[in-house]
């Protein structure tokens, strides 16, 4: 097993933080973890792809660097027809 850390997450020790979890896909969602401490030093990255989250809007907030979900979503897109000999999308 994975022994439990006793360790206390904390938003102001983090360089980059990561939100991979489902928290933020429905209206009304809050932040997927405490947030207390948050600086502009961290980058924020919220991968759902809902506009708007209570992370990236705290992210804003806070003056951070931010991407969300939709910006992978489209990053994916690209590469994948690229894979597919399509080039780049009309328009991109």
């Amino acid at each position: 097993g994975c022994p439990a850390s006793a360790t206390v997450f904390r938003a102001a020790d983090v360089d980059l933080l990561v939100n991979a979890t489902p928290v933020g896909m429905a209206e009304g969602d809050g932040a997927p973890t405490d947030l207390v401490g948050l600086t502009s030093a961290t980058t924020i990255v919220d991968i759902v792809t809902r506009p708007g989250t209570a992370l990236l809007r705290a992210a804003e907030a806070q003056g951070c660097r931010s991407a969300g979900g939709a910006a992978m979503v489209a990053a994916q897109t690209e590469a994948i027809l690229a894979f597919l000999g399509f080039g780049a999308r009309p328009g991109g």
